[in-house]
């Protein structure tokens, strides 16, 4: 089965006359994607007992069917120890044509520019909401909701900067926010902290408008990610998701967070002419 997705999206941007400084715009968004190729969603903690799971779920499995997955070469190790006989059930987790999948959520932003003898003085917000993020693993079954669950993009994010530029030199400081969700692999659900990172940028360049020919088509920039040095959010799974423990423990949320903690990286170009 092929891939197929359907879009549709409408915004707005204004620039209030007589308030040419500011800005604001807005997009609302939507898409269905049918056929999508993923695996099945694991939301709650007892797999087997998942309305949205039960057609990948062989219940009284056939002795074949069980000693063919014991002989496959994916197999490690029987983590309970009761051999292929005590096996009831199978999940089947493997990649699939999942049959629908519906994310919705909306956009905006709003900025500021300020030119002035000092320099020009920037500021901006943006944030997006997501609506709804609505998994259906099989063709009339049910929806399983992934809005604001660990390993989903979470209902807030947003970004905060600020900057001035002046004969070249440009700086940014910028606040990044990822909003609180839940861990719902545990009954009852673990909230997840928000998580509130700083990155600041700094950068020199003139171009061919240089004053000497050493500083022309020169750039220098110092850039540091995660200024403060933020832990990400302590998140934990269950060893029924882990597979026993067979599949290592992150104590984060890979798809919302980083481990990698402060990160500087200096930027240093020269371009001649002809180049």
């Amino acid at each position: 089965m092929a891939e197929k997705s359907k879009s549709f999206t409408a915004g707005f941007e204004i620039k209030p006359t007589g308030l040419s400084e500011w800005s604001l715009n807005g997009t609302y968004f939507r898409f269905i994607y049918s056929g999508r190729i993923a695996f099945p969603p694991v939301t709650d903690p007892d797999i087997f007992a998942a309305p949205a799971l039960a057609s990948f779920i062989i219940r009284n499995p056939s002795p074949a069917q069980v000693q063919g997955l014991f002989d496959s070469a994916y197999f490690t190790v029987d983590q309970a120890g009761g051999g292929a006989g005590a096996v009831q059930a199978i999940f089947d987790n493997r990649n699939a044509n999942i049959a629908e999948s519906r994310v919705s959520g909306f956009q905006a932003s709003l900025a500021y520019l300020h030119p002035s003898r000092y320099g020009d003085f920037n500021a901006s917000v943006s944030g997006e909401r997501q609506l709804h993020n609505d998994f259906q693993p099989a063709p009339a079954g049910p929806s399983v909701s992934l809005t604001n669950i660990v390993g989903e993009p979470p209902a807030w994010r947003a970004r905060g900067n600020v900057g001035w530029s002046r004969n070249g030199i440009q700086t940014v400081l910028a606040l990044n926010y990822t909003g609180r969700y839940q861990n719902v692999s545990f009954t009852p659900s673990h909230a997840v902290d928000s998580w509130l990172t700083t990155d600041f940028y700094l950068s020199y360049g003139q171009g061919d408008s240089a004053p000497s020919g050493l500083l022309r088509n020169l750039t220098v920039a110092l850039s540091v990610n995660n200024l403060a040095n933020a832990k990400p959010p302590r998140v934990l799974l269950p060893d029924t998701i882990l597979a026993g423990g067979l599949i290592p423990q992150l104590p984060y949320d890979p798809i919302n967070a980083s481990a990698t903690g402060r990160f500087i990286a200096l930027l240093v170009r020269k371009r001649w002419a002809g180049t």
